[in-house]
């Protein structure tokens, strides 16, 4: 390995060494750099930056703040970022992916019990996690869900909620719907159980909350609208105690800012887009951005809920304050209904 002492004589050289170089590692700075490349610096990430090689940058791309994500304009555009240990927070926040390529973690012997830590997810990860399902299982061991979403306006929310259960193996999924939505939706999956509620009758909030309660997971909220005949009944629902885990998501979240954290059954799933959050923690969409992960475990510790921050990298933040983040970008996910 041919080593050279960095000075303004030594540039042109090594921009003449690495012309044709099928493999580039990029070490130049760490994680402790915040300051803007200097025009020496900047000189050589251009010049990398403009050859068609496999750039592979260790721990962070030159440029990036690890901290916050802010990327100089001549910041090297890595093919890979191999992070050391564990995830940095400014892979996690940043928004210029062109600049992180693909990302992946080495473990170098950092003790795993740490709190607060940012765990990657990846396929070897996700393999790890047991999943109960064996070939001698009938439905109900396969998770029993009940589902309250959709409204006249947003019926397809409800059909997206029960195709997306059934191809996540969920082994019976049940729905509750008011009547007059009812004559739209049954019927429209074979493979679904359908309840109608007159939810304007008081009777059928504890006839409700009997077949809520008697499935192992409850999803609330995909499509519900503002209508306030619907968020009443549902407001009675948690009111009359759910005692099995909830998911809310879409208008469902908005159910946390209108009712104490004590209607809520203990464990919470709650998947908001960035709009969503601001609306839940009262924080600005553009102060969101430029930490989710700070605002997701702060918001999942403050309410005591598992937080799914949606969106480029989404962020799964826990109570206790870990966090695991997705390492994938599809903007074809960009659409009404993805979620």
């Amino acid at each position: 390995i041919e080593l050279y002492e960095f000075n303004i004589d030594m540039i042109n050289k090594i921009k003449l060494n690495i012309q044709k170089e099928n493999l580039i590692i990029d070490g130049i700075l760490g994680i402790g750099i915040k300051r803007k490349l200097d025009d020496k610096l900047s000189e050589i990430t251009r010049h990398i930056n403009s050859l068609n090689s496999y750039i592979c940058s260790v721990d962070i791309p030159t440029g990036i703040n690890s901290d916050d994500g802010t990327i100089d304009k001549n910041s090297i555009k890595a093919t890979e970022t191999l992070m050391l240990g564990y995830p940095k927070k400014g892979i996690v926040n940043s928004s210029n992916f062109n600049f992180i390529g693909r990302i992946s973690t080495l473990d170098i012997g950092i003790e795993n019990n740490i709190s607060g830590r940012i765990n990657l997810l990846n396929p070897e990860y996700i393999k790890k996690i047991e999943f109960s399902q064996k070939e001698n299982n009938h439905k109900y061991m396969n998770g029993k869900l009940i589902i309250l979403a959709g409204s006249r306006n947003y019926i397809g929310a409800n059909l997206l909620c029960n195709y997306s259960a059934l191809r996540s193996g969920v082994g019976l999924i049940a729905n509750i719907l008011s009547k007059d939505l009812y004559p739209f939706l049954a019927g429209k999956i074979n493979d679904v159980i359908y309840f109608d509620q007159d939810f304007q009758n008081e009777q059928s909030i504890q006839q409700s909350l009997e077949i809520i309660n008697s499935y192992d997971a409850v999803l609330l909220g995909p499509g519900l609208g503002t209508e306030e005949k619907q968020l009443n009944y549902y407001r009675k629902i948690l009111i009359g105690g759910i005692k099995i885990p909830l998911i809310l998501d879409a208008d469902g979240i908005k159910l946390l800012n209108i009712l104490n954290r004590k209607y809520f059954p203990d464990k919470i799933i709650i998947t908001p887009h960035i709009g969503e959050m601001s609306l839940l923690s009262g924080i600005s969409k553009e102060n969101i951005i430029k930490d989710r992960l700070k605002c997701a475990i702060e918001i999942s510790e403050k309410l005591d809920v598992y937080t799914v921050l949606k969106g480029p990298c989404t962020i799964v933040a826990t109570p206790s304050g870990n966090a695991n983040f997705s390492p994938w970008v599809n903007s074809g996910l960009a659409k009404a209904g993805s979620g």
